[in-house]
């Protein structure tokens, strides 16, 4: 499957209703990072934002990943909506295809399924090579 219709199946996904997501942070994340240091983050597939505006209250600076602009978009408004919007950026890209550069203290894939095309195995090896040491 090409990125175009990765691309299109998300946004048929996110286009279906005004809001996928509760907007608030999933609570199994939340216990896990709740008492670490803020630092740099990466939020891979980070839908409509809840988990990357929730880190970036918290102090951290959030790189937030998505292939569909609908879903980012959302997320920017709720960043925005709650003040953080410098402390986060947003990236649209195709996972499979393509990764962000640079080194993070914590990388979060919650929501990291699909049911189309993607390169797993690729992503989270992108993903481990790109954790910091003691990150």
């Amino acid at each position: 499957m090409s990125t175009h219709e990765t691309k299109e199946h998300w946004e048929k996904h996110y286009g279906e209703r005004d809001r996928i997501w509760s907007g608030r942070v999933n609570v199994q994340f939340a216990d896990v990072v709740a008492d670490l240091p803020p630092g740099r983050a990466l939020d891979l597939g980070c839908g409509e934002g809840a988990d990357s505006v929730w880190l970036a209250e918290r102090g951290w600076d959030v790189v937030a990943v998505d292939i569909s602009e609908t879903a980012l978009g959302r997320a920017k408004e709720a960043a925005g909506t709650r003040g953080v919007t410098d402390r986060i950026e947003f990236v649209q890209l195709d996972l499979s295809e393509d990764f962000p550069s640079g080194t993070f203290d914590l990388i979060s894939s919650q929501f990291l399924h699909s049911t189309v095309y993607l390169d797993r195995s690729k992503v989270l090896a992108n993903a481990a090579a790109a954790l910091r040491p003691n990150g």
